[in-house]
């Protein structure tokens, strides 16, 4: 998950220092020297990201996108369709965030995160749901899209939707740094695979990091829960079976 974050913002961070030194007409240089597209559709690429540009959208990881996709040989009539979709998945993220916080200056780095987490899976749906609480407690959004980022993981690492919802929550309240948030989304993934109940997986975390258990030390406690379960369940079977 460490690795995720990084990725992310220091993309976001070396394109804006990039792009900022970056005139339309450098941008036109580059797509005329680096790609093998007509004027036409280099025209038509440049117009698209000076379009975002003055639309307020964070162009530096459109040009990004371009880049790449040049590095990679990828056909014109793909990579104008690509841009087409991440300028629209950045006007939806611009859009979620200026509702969920009342305002019209949301910053580009923002939006970039978000339009992130929605390339990498989250719902709009899952968005609404979690921001809302987050909102309702007033939780800012350097925090709260922080805090996506714990979501989208666990997402991604298959656990089901109202027990990444409850994690999320938990952790509004939460003044943990992000090194420690990491853990925490790593020690919840493994605890419901483990097939440990919410309430029983966010105690044994937080009392573990509270008395600076070790990672193994916590999963060594999910493991203990799982096993007193699965005897519980076989005096169970062997009850109904009539076995003594």
């Amino acid at each position: 998950m460490k690795k995720a974050i990084a990725k992310i913002l220091s993309s976001a961070v070396l394109w804006m220092l990039l792009f900022s030194a970056a005139s339309a007409n450098e941008i036109e240089k580059y797509l005329s020297e680096k790609s093998n597209y007509d004027s036409a559709q280099v025209n038509a690429i440049n117009e698209l990201i000076k379009n975002a540009a003055n639309d307020n959208l964070p162009e530096e990881c459109l040009f990004l996108k371009v880049k790449e996709g040049i590095a990679k040989g990828v056909q014109y009539d793909v990579m104008l369709e690509a841009m087409r979709e991440k300028t629209l998945v950045l006007r939806i993220a611009r859009e979620l965030l200026n509702f969920r916080f009342d305002t019209k200056n949301i910053a580009k780095a923002h939006i970039e995160t978000l339009a992130e987490y929605l390339d990498m899976g989250m719902t709009v749906g899952g968005y609404n749901d979690v921001t809302r609480k987050a909102k309702s407690k007033k939780v800012g959004i350097d925090k709260t899209l922080q805090l996506l980022e714990v979501y989208v993981y666990l997402q991604k690492k298959g656990v089901e939707k109202k027990y990444t919802e409850d994690v999320y929550v938990s952790l509004l309240d939460s003044e943990m740094p992000q090194k420690k948030m990491s853990i925490i989304a790593d020690l919840y993934v493994y605890a419901y695979k483990k097939k440990v109940v919410f309430n029983d997986a966010q105690e044994i975390i937080m009392n573990g990091i509270k008395l600076s258990w070790s990672q193994q030390q916590i999963r060594d406690q999910f493991r203990k829960i799982r096993v007193k379960e699965i005897k519980e369940e076989m005096r169970e079977y062997n009850r109904q079976e009539g076995i003594h």
